[in-house]
C-alpha cells in the first residue's frame, strides 16, 4: 500500500469575492406580423423606468429555471402561457451589474399569441415590444440586456434554419402558407435588428446562414421549386411538420 496524506486544510468563504446569480428571459413571440420580444420597464434603481428583460435574483433554495419561472410569473404574469425555456448563454462580465459582482443565466423561449403582460413585482410595465424598434428608436436597456438581445436574435436566426423552431411561433393548427409566413417574418425582423443594433452598438457578430441553407427552408422559399398543391388549404399540426422535414 503507498502511503498518502490529507491535508487538513479550512475552507474560509471570506478568501472569496462575494457575487449573485440572475436570471434573464427572452421571450419572443410573432404578434400583428411583427416580431417581438418581452420587455419590462424597472421600477427600482439601477437604471429605474428603463426597460430590461424579465428577470431578476435566484433564491437561496432555487434552482436556476424555478427561478426564471417564478420572475417571468411576478414580473408579466405570462408564465403559464411559456411551454418551454432553453438556456442561451451565461454572462459574467465584472461590473455588468453596479450593485455587485452578478453572474447571470439567460433563457429563450418561442411562443405563439401571447397574450398581453402585466407588470408586477418591480416591474413598472411589461410589454411585447417590435425587435425592430429597439436599435431604430435607440430604447436604452438596462445592463447589458442590449447584447443579450443580440445574442438571442442570432440565436433565433439561425435555429429556424435547420430547427422547426418556427412552428411554435404558429398556432397548433396551420397550414404550409402561414408556416411561409413565418420565415418572413422572423427573416426579415432578425435581418432589420441586426442592422440597426451594427449601426448603432456594433454588436453583431458573423453574418447568419442564409435560410435556405436548410432543407426545410430551402423548400419553402426556393422559387425554382414547384409550389407545394393548395397551399392555403394543405393544414399540419407541429407534429407533422417534423415528418415533414424527415421526408424531404
Amino acid at each position: 500500500m503507498y502511503p498518502c496524506s490529507v491535508t487538513n486544510t479550512s475552507y474560509n468563504s471570506s478568501d472569496y469575492p462575494d457575487f449573485a446569480v440572475t436570471v434573464d428571459l427572452l421571450i419572443f413571440s410573432v404578434i400583428n406580423k411583427t416580431l417581438r420580444i418581452l420587455l419590462i420597464q424597472r421600477d427600482e434603481d439601477p437604471f429605474r423606468y428603463s426597460w430590461a428583460l424579465p428577470g431578476g435574483f435566484v433564491h437561496e433554495e432555487e434552482n436556476l429555471e424555478s427561478a426564471a419561472w417564478r420572475e417571468l410569473a411576478e414580473e408579466t404574469g405570462i408564465a403559464n402561457k411559456v411551454g418551454h425555456l432553453e438556456q442561451l448563454r451565461t454572462y459574467g462580465d465584472a461590473g455588468r451589474d453596479p450593485r455587485m459582482r452578478v453572474v447571470s443565466v439567460a433563457y429563450f423561449a418561442a411562443e405563439y399569441d401571447l397574450p398581453e403582460p402585466q407588470g408586477g413585482g418591480d416591474a413598472k410595465y411589461a410589454e411585447h415590444v417590435p425587435i425592430v424598434e429597439i436599435p431604430n428608436k435607440s430604447i436604452k436597456l438596462a445592463f447589458d440586456h442590449r447584447k443579450i438581445l443580440t445574442d438571442a436574435v442570432e440565436r433565433l436566426r439561425n435555429k429556424i434554419s435547420y430547427t422547426p423552431l418556427a412552428t411554435q411561433f404558429c398556432p397548433e393548427e396551420f397550414t404550409i402558407a402561414q408556416l411561409r409566413s413565418t420565415y418572413d417574418i422572423i427573416w426579415r425582423d432578425t435581418e432589420k435588428y441586426l442592422a440597426g443594433a451594427k449601426e448603432h452598438d456594433d454588436l453583431r457578430g458573423p453574418a447568419s446562414k442564409p435560410l435556405n441553407s436548410s432543407r426545410l427552408g430551402h423548400i419553402l422559399f426556393n422559387p425554382s421549386l414547384p409550389r407545394w398543391p393548395s397551399t392555403s388549404s394543405r393544414n399540419l399540426s407541429k407534429a407533422k411538420h417534423h415528418s415533414l422535414k424527415k421526408l424531404h
